[in-house]
C-alpha cells in the first residue's frame, strides 16, 4: 500500500502545485458551447441537436480549467517509485525514464499541435525503449519483439488519448484499469509490476479529483501519452506472468483494457462507415453515447452518470478477467474469457450500431 499512499499524495501536492502554476501563466482551457465539455480532443458534435447537455464548463464561462493534469500524474508515479520501491531501482528507474520521455513529448505536442507523422515517429521512439531496455518479453523471438512492442505502446497511447474526451472518463478507466494490472501483478508474485500498478492508480485518483465533473483541470495529451505509456508498459508485463494456462498470456491484458481498445475500434470503424476521416475527432465515442442514453432515463444527464457507468463496466470487466485467471479448469478460463469478449462485443455493437 505504501505505493499507493505515496503517488496519491505526490500526485496531489503535483496537480495543485501545477494548477496554480497553470493559473499564473494563463495554461488554461477555455470551453466552447460548441464543442462538448470543451474537452481537450477536438470534438464535432453529431448534429445541432445532439448535444446531449449542456455542460456545467459552458454555463460557467468564468471557470478556467488548467491543462497541466500530466505534470501532476507524473509527480505521484516518480515520486512512489523513487521513494517506495528502490529495491526495484534499475527496472523502474528505466521505466520512469520512458514516462518523462512521454510526459515532455506531451507538453510539447499541447504547446505546439504536433503533426501526426511527429508524434508516430516519438512514439515509435518509445516503443523500441519499452523492448529493448523498459520491459523483458521474454516470450517472444527478438525480430518479432521489438515491432510488437512498438505496435502496442503506439495503441496503447492513442487509445487513452482518444479516451481523454469528457470530464473523468480517461483518469478514471485508467486507475481501474491500473489497478486490475496491479492484481494480477500481485497473483503473480511480480512486485516490482505490483508498486508500478500502484503508483498509476495512486497518481490517477489524485488527478481524478481534480478531473471529476465538473473538471478543474485536464490532463492534456502529456497526461494521456504518459498514462498511455505506462498501462501498455504494465500489459507489456502482465504477458509475461506465469498463468495457468500458457495462452492467458496474449488474451489477458488486452482484456484489461478492453474498454479503451473498444472505443478505439468503434469510432474509428464508424468514421469509415460514415466517410469520416479516421483522425478527425467527433462526439460519437463511448462516452457521448452513453451521456445520450443516460439522458432518456436521467433528467438533463450528467458526466458523472457517464463516470459512474463506465466505472462499474471496468470493475466487472476486471472481475471477470480474474475469474478467469483463478480458474483451474481449461474450460471454465475459456468460458469466463469468451463471456468477456462477448460483453465487450455486445457492448460496442449496441452502443455504436444502435444508440444515435
Amino acid at each position: 500500500m505504501t505505493p499507493l499512499l505515496i503517488a496519491f499524495l505526490g500526485g496531489l501536492a503535483g496537480c495543485l502545485a501545477a494548477h496554480g502554476f497553470a493559473l499564473r501563466r494563463g495554461l488554461v482551457h477555455h470551453p466552447k458551447s460548441e464543442r462538448w465539455n470543451g474537452g481537450s480532443e477536438q470534438e464535432e458534435p453529431l448534429a445541432p441537436e445532439s448535444s446531449v447537455m449542456v455542460s456545467q464548463a459552458v454555463q460557467s464561462p468564468k471557470r478556467q480549467i488548467t491543462t497541466l493534469g500530466g505534470v501532476g500524474i507524473w509527480t505521484g508515479v516518480a515520486a512512489a517509485l523513487l521513494v517506495a520501491c528502490p529495491q526495484d531501482g534499475h527496472r523502474n528507474g528505466a521505466i520512469l525514464i520512458g514516462a518523462t520521455i512521454a510526459l515532455i513529448f506531451g507538453l510539447w505536442d499541447d504547446r505546439r499541435n504536433l503533426s501526426p507523422r511527429t508524434k508516430l515517429l516519438v512514439q515509435a521512439f518509445l516503443g523500441v525503449y519499452v523492448a529493448t531496455l523498459a520491459v523483458d518479453i521474454n516470450y517472444l523471438p527478438s525480430l518479432l519483439k521489438i515491432p510488437m512492442v512498438t505496435f502496442a505502446v503506439i495503441a496503447g497511447m492513442n487509445m487513452v488519448n482518444l479516451m481523454d474526451n469528457m470530464d473523468g472518463a480517461a483518469g478514471l478507466l485508467s486507475g481501474l484499469a491500473g489497478a486490475g494490472l496491479s492484481i494480477l501483478g500481485w497473483q503473480g508474485e511480480n512486485l516490482q509490476m505490483l508498486s508500478l500498478g500502484m503508483s498509476l492508480v495512486g497518481a490517477s485518483a489524485a488527478f481524478w479529483g481534480f478531473n471529476h465533473p465538473p473538471a478543474r483541470m485536464y490532463m492534456g495529451d502529456a497526461g494521456s501519452m504518459l498514462i498511455g505509456y505506462l498501462l501498455t508498459v504494465l500489459a507489456l508485463q502482465a504477458s509475461t506472468l506465469p498463468y495457468i494456462h500458457s495462452w492467458q498470456k496474449v488474451m489477458v491484458p488486452p482484456l484489461i483494457l478492453g474498454l479503451f481498445i473498444m472505443d478505439t475500434l468503434g469510432v474509428m470503424i464508424w468514421r469509415r462507415m460514415n466517410g469520416r476521416p479516421i483522425m478527425q475527432g467527433d462526439c460519437n465515442h463511448l462516452t457521448h453515447r452513453l451521456a445520450k442514453l443516460v439522458k432518456r432515463w436521467a433528467k438533463g444527464g450528467s458526466e458523472g452518470w457517464v463516470n459512474a457507468l463506465l466505472g462499474i463496466l471496468q470493475i466487472i470487466l476486471v472481475l471477470v478477467v480474474l475469474m478467469a485467471v483463478r480458474s483451474g479448469s481449461p474450460f471454465e478460463a475459456t468460458a469466463w474469457l469468451g463471456f468477456a469478449v462477448a460483453g465487450l462485443a455486445a457492448l460496442g455493437l449496441g452502443v455504436f450500431r444502435w444508440i444515435q
